[in-house]
């Protein structure tokens, strides 16, 4: 068992002695310090003389020491007295902090943490850099793989998410970015454009595939139509898939924000088969929304990405 040593006993005994502070209590202290008298003090801290009596008595009996010195119609601090005015108004300087939190610089240097897919690093951030260079230059980024199966957990560590879908809930808020059309991309060198439903079916496909699995909602869509397509290639990226695609009969269909970015050259075509658009949720910790980073990324989110993306829709 671990002993108390006698002059850590003595300082338990002394900080049990202080409990009977209160905030007001210690704002008396600066107050007579400050004012110079006990009845400017008082009239200060707006109580009466008899209340400020009291108090004082209260605070020199709690800290086992005459505080005040009177010199005249005067009330000086003792030496002691002097220590602990100084050590309390650091003190209540310390609560005003932590009642008023700074407000948040984006010209500071600062660290956003982001949770996306691959489809979001191309899609979305291009445009959040344009954004983070004009009005947080110094902002660093970091955008890690997010697994939309235990999104709640990773929230705990990011900022921020990106996800296919709306899953907001008493603990995660969210905002629609955009939609996000289909579109087929093929190589024009070696095919033409797939024209009909059929004509879709038939055609060897290729999609990325995260996962391993094969089927996607273009599967569910063709077998209401009575029809199943080939897959003739998964591969594990965008970037991997845009390579194969080329130079070969392959056709693939992704949303039209990858097509102009990572498959540029590509030709693209409306898909026959009618699938409804994608949509793309922004989402973060309802508790972390009165920290000052992140209620200023919101709205600047707000402000210029969504109005962005919805003029580009």
């Amino acid at each position: 068992m671990l002993s108390i040593k006698k002059t850590d006993k003595k300082l338990i005994l002394y900080m049990k002695n202080l409990d009977v502070l209160t905030i007001e209590d210690l704002r008396l202290i600066l107050a007579i310090v400050e004012e110079g008298s006990l009845t400017s003090g008082a009239a200060r801290m707006r109580i009466g003389q008899s209340n400020a009596s009291y108090s004082l008595k209260k605070i020199q009996s709690a800290f086992r020491s005459d505080l005040f010195l009177r010199k005249s119609r005067k009330l000086v601090p003792s030496e002691f007295g002097w220590h602990v005015y100084q050590h309390t108004k650091t003190m209540l300087e310390g609560f005003k902090t932590v009642v008023h939190p700074p407000v948040f610089d984006p010209d500071s240097e600062f660290t956003l943490h982001f949770g996306a897919t691959e489809y979001e690093t191309i899609a979305v951030f291009p445009r959040i850099l344009e954004i983070l260079k004009i009005h947080a230059p110094k902002a660093k980024i970091r955008i890690n793989a997010l697994e939309t199966a235990d999104l709640t957990a990773q929230l705990e560590r990011l900022d921020f998410a990106f996800v296919p879908a709306n899953l907001r809930s008493s603990s995660i808020s969210t905002m629609k970015i955009l939609e996000d059309s289909y579109v087929t991309i093929y190589d024009e060198a070696i095919r033409d454009a797939p024209v009909s439903i059929k004509d879709f079916a038939l055609a060897h496909h290729a999609i990325a595939s995260f996962d391993g699995s094969t089927v996607t909602n273009i599967d569910h869509l063709l077998a209401k139509e009575g029809l199943k397509r080939e897959i003739a290639m998964s591969v594990f990226g965008f970037a991997a898939l845009a390579g194969l695609l080329r130079n070969s009969d392959f056709i693939t269909t992704l949303p039209k924000r990858i097509a102009s970015g990572a498959f540029s050259g590509l030709a693209t075509c409306k898909c026959p088969l009618k699938i409804d658009p994608m949509p793309l949720y922004f989402c973060w910790e309802t508790a972390k929304e009165e920290r000052g980073k992140i209620r200023w990324f919101i709205r600047l989110m707000m402000e210029h990405l969504v109005s962005h993306q919805a003029g580009n829709h």
